[in-house]
Parts: structure tokens; C-alpha cells; sequence
């Protein structure tokens, strides 16, 4: 993280010019126990949370919680969240970020830093919506910075997820020469109709994971050979586009299909110069090439 710590580098040295008093990782309490408050607005807090980490001006930063943290309450400024976090004696402070599911938008561009704690291990903050001040007291004022083009954007995002949350899938369901057509997130045919696609594990994959939301020119899914093979295209490390596939996609559907722990760990560790790579077990039969630009490619088929 160097453009954090060269932040933290100005921030620090700010600081220092003008007499305030940092705790430094020498001096800081172990233990710190974190209250965060947040106020937005329009009091549209659907979707965000904070992501921390414990930093470094010269050093490794290391991550509070790899998942994010979520507020968990909420008082007159707006929303808020305790946490304990540990080993804060090796660090110099704590940064934070705002941000909208993973990263689908950020409250402002530039990263925070917690500087003040106790001594008995305590910290409170005040954060609002597009202001970049941390405040170590409640503010009195209202939110003077709203960052609305951030909002905006953002709403069309939520907009554009919501519209591929609510995609179904349609399967047709066979009983003699009588099929009905069934839609619905992981359709199930009515007692005494099957359906043919329901016995290959490539279908059970896209039905369950609910891959059927997500669009292939976005690096998403796509299901073919009358379910047989079922293709991941462009798949990054991290989805930032609705209805882009990630790799927590694929780590599903290897689960649906059975995948040994070897063929995930090949998948995992390939690199562009590898080229095209291949692996075999019980009945799925697997390809895949990966690159730094446009992510994993992968498809399976069932025999």
C-alpha cells in the first residue's frame, strides 16, 4: 500500500509542523477499542460499510478484516460500529475508508487516518459524507460536502445491480411429449416432469451459484451444448461491474463440481507464461488460460 503510506507520510508531517500531538506505534496502546460514527445526508446508508487496515509509515500495512466491517448500529449522527483491534503497538495508526459494497463507489477519494487514542485503548470518530475531516468529538454542524456525483453514480450502479439481481433462469421441464417451461432462481421441474439438463453437474453449477445473472460480455457466464459446458470469460480478481463475474463465481461452481483441492490450487497459481492448462476428474474435463489484463478464462464440460 505506498500511495497510503506516502499519504500517511504528509499527513504525519503535517501534523507534526503545527504542534499536534500523534500517537506514534511506539506509544500507541495495544488493544485499541474503535468506535466509528457515520452520517450521510440523505440517510442512504444501504451498502456501506468501512474497510480498515492497521498502517505503516515505513512498513507492511495488515488488513483489520479481509470482509470489510459493517456498522452495526445506529444513534442521532447516523450509523455506527465498535470493534476491537489488536496489536495496534507495532503500527503508527489506523486508516479507514467508506466505501459501497466492494468498492462499487468510495465517500471521498483520499484515505483517512486515525491518529488519537487513549490511554485505556479507546478511540471515537466522526465521519461524514464527502468530508474528508476525521472528528475526534461530534461535529455540531450539518454535512457541508455532500460528494453527490458519488451518490449518483452510484445509485445508477445500484440500479444496474438490481436489475441483474432480479433475472431468473427458465428450464424446460419434460414429461412424455408434454414440457412446461419453469422460471425461477434455481428452477426445480414439478413432481413427475424432469429436466434434461438436470443430471449434469455444468447445470447444477450455473443453477445453483445463480450464474444465470450475470451477462458474458461483462466477464460473466455462459451455458451451452444443451448444458454440458458451462464458460467463465474474462473473470478478474474483483467484480466492480454488475453483472461481472468473479472468481468467488468459479470457487462456487468448482464446489458444485466436485473439484479437487489440486485442480483449485492449479487454477490459483497459473500465470500468463503458463499458457493454456487443462485437468480431468470424475467427469468434467476443464480448461483455462489467465492473464493480468483480462483475468481467467475457464470452461468446463461434463461427458
Amino acid at each position: 500500500m505506498k500511495i497510503r503510506s506516502f499519504i500517511s507520510f504528509l499527513l504525519v508531517g503535517t501534523f507534526c509542523i503545527t504542534n499536534l500531538n500523534i500517537a506514534h506505534s511506539s506509544s500507541n496502546p495495544a488493544n485499541v477499542k474503535l468506535t466509528v460514527h457515520y452520517q450521510r445526508t440523505a440517510a442512504d446508508y444501504s451498502g456501506w460499510e468501512l474497510w480498515l487496515w492497521r498502517n505503516m509509515i515505513n512498513g507492511t500495512d495488515t488488513d483489520v478484516n479481509k470482509a470489510g466491517v459493517k456498522f452495526t448500529g445506529d444513534d442521532s449522527f447516523g450509523k455506527y460500529v465498535t470493534l476491537d483491534i489488536s496489536n495496534m503497538d507495532k503500527y503508527d495508526n489506523i486508516g479507514i475508508i467508506v466505501r459501497k459494497g466492494e468498492w462499487l463507489a468510495k465517500d471521498i477519494d483520499i484515505d483517512r487516518f486515525i491518529t488519537k487514542f487513549n490511554s485505556d485503548g479507546t478511540s471515537e470518530v466522526w465521519l461524514r459524507q464527502g468530508d474528508t475531516t476525521i472528528y475526534y468529538s461530534q461535529p455540531s454542524s450539518s454535512v457541508q460536502n455532500p460528494n453527490s456525483a458519488k451518490d449518483n453514480a452510484a445509485t445508477e450502479q445500484d440500479a444496474a445491480q438490481a436489475a441483474q439481481d432480479s433475472k431468473k433462469l427458465t428450464i424446460s421441464c419434460v414429461k412424455g411429449k408434454v414440457t412446461k417451461k419453469v422460471t425461477g432462481d434455481a428452477p426445480k421441474c414439478p413432481s413427475g416432469y424432469k429436466n434434461p439438463m438436470g443430471s449434469y453437474l455444468t447445470f447444477k453449477a450455473y443453477s445453483s451459484c445463480k450464474l444465470y445473472k450475470l451477462d458474458s460480455f461483462l466477464g460473466g457466464v455462459l451455458l451451452t451444448d444443451a448444458g454440458k459446458t458451462l464458460s467463465f470469460s474474462s473473470i478478474g480478481k474483483y467484480s466492480y461491474l454488475p453483472g461481472a463475474g468473479s472468481y468467488s463465481d468459479i470457487e462456487c461452481a468448482l464446489g458444485i463440481l466436485n473439484a479437487p483441492s489440486f485442480v483449485k490450487a492449479q487454477i490459483n497459481a497459473t500465470r500468463a507464461i503458463d499458457g493454456m492448462r487443462k485437468a480431468n476428474w470424475g467427469k468434467i474435463s476443464s480448461f483455462w488460460t489467465y492473464h493480468p489484463d483480462n483475468g481467467v478464462n475457464i470452461s468446463f464440460n461434463t461427458k
